[in-house]
């Protein structure tokens, strides 16, 4: 594909949800806080004068009691002056022993402190490092625009792609050439009524066994992170189809086929929805979106051919309630719902099946 093309990890964060910044806001107070609470733990200051405080206390009770003592002597209170005098010696004792247990406790305290705090800054670290991961993974998205002109490159590499699978160039390929052929093609996707280019369908890569990724950009339009395909190749006596499917992350085609018909053998081309479409429908879609694809309708574009062989291409979801609105957006390219509409494309392929087949039947396709 082309070299302007983004990367894939740049087309991802299209589909992925930025982090809640509140998230990052409540980290980054709650580290705020884990090193406050560490500061103050490591802070002894208050313990140092809380042990004065103590030894101070006991020593005063200890002078008390010495005081006490001496008034028993000189007034020969014995019992009275032996409980002093036993009073005093606790009071010193106490006055050493008090503040170093005060001490041992407060250290014992300090230590369960920092556990917690280092525990609660390492998981407010922890969150604000996960919310970066997810910010990188999210952040920076590209544009709408730089999205559509990507898609756009990659159709038309597609529709190069097609011309050479089916030997065809240019000069093989024709329109309508009755009055009244539809001049709107040009309003649909990527496509042109100039008869030098292939007609093109795609839509999301809905049943090929893998979940679409898929968001909703900011002019409300859907985009998809694999497409399947149709590229259409109308000449003189017979129709030419490419099919494929197209990672929109990597630009890689698979699912690569090629089908040929003479117009007689195409019973016809029709635009259908399915209002049903049951378990086909897997996308996978951002979280904060997920009100914005409420069960809708399949919308189908459909080549039938004889022998019961239908080549299906579905074109998008239509919400149930909006199945017939459309509106014409920027370049004239119409949308219907949120998904684009290639009604169009099958006019164009209707208008040559009748022309064909009340025509001259071509030559064998096979020799």
């Amino acid at each position: 594909m082309s070299q302007s093309r983004l990367r894939a990890g740049s087309v991802r964060r299209y589909f992925i949800d930025s982090p809640d910044p509140e998230s990052l806001v409540s980290a980054r107070g709650r580290l705020a806080e884990a090193d406050a609470s560490r500061t103050k733990a490591l802070d002894r200051t208050h313990v140092e004068a809380e042990c004065r405080k103590l030894r101070d206390h006991r020593l005063i009770g200890a002078g008390l009691c010495v005081a006490v003592l001496l008034v028993c002597v000189l007034s020969e209170t014995h019992w009275l002056g032996f409980l002093s005098a036993i009073g005093a010696f606790v009071c010193a004792v106490r006055a050493f022993v008090s503040p170093r247990q005060h001490a041992a406790k407060a250290g014992e305290a300090m230590r369960g402190a920092l556990a917690e705090a280092e525990w609660r800054r390492s998981e407010a670290e922890a969150a604000i490092h996960e919310y970066q991961r997810l910010y990188d993974l999210a952040e920076p998205k590209p544009s709408d625009e730089a999205m559509d002109r990507m898609l756009e490159q990659d159709v038309e590499a597609v529709r190069a792609r097609a011309m050479r699978s089916l030997s065809l160039d240019t000069d093989d390929l024709v329109r309508p050439i009755r009055a009244g052929a539809p001049d709107d093609v040009d309003w649909s996707p990527f496509n042109s009524s100039s008869p030098q280019k292939p007609l093109v369908v795609y839509g999301p890569a809905f049943g090929e066994g893998l979940k679409v990724s898929s968001a909703v950009g900011k002019d409300g339009r859907r985009r998809y992170g694999r497409y399947s395909v149709m590229v259409i190749c109308t000449t003189r006596y017979h129709i030419a189809v490419y099919r494929c499917v197209l990672d929109f992350f990597t630009g890689q085609l698979n699912h690569e086929s090629t089908m040929e018909m003479h117009y007689q053998d195409v019973v016809s081309v029709r635009t259908h929805s399915d209002p049903d479409p049951g378990r086909r429908i897997e996308i996978e879609i951002r979280e904060s979106q997920k009100h914005l694809f409420p069960r809708g309708t399949e919308r189908c574009f459909e080549l039938i051919v004889s022998g019961g062989i239908t080549l299906r291409m579905v074109t998008g979801l239509t919400h149930r309630e909006t199945t017939d609105f459309r509106t014409s957006g920027e370049g004239g390219v119409v949308y219907q719902g949120e998904d684009p509409d290639f009604q169009a494309v099958a006019d164009a392929v209707r208008m040559m099946l009748r022309e064909k087949k009340g025509g001259v039947e071509g030559p064998s396709l096979f020799g």
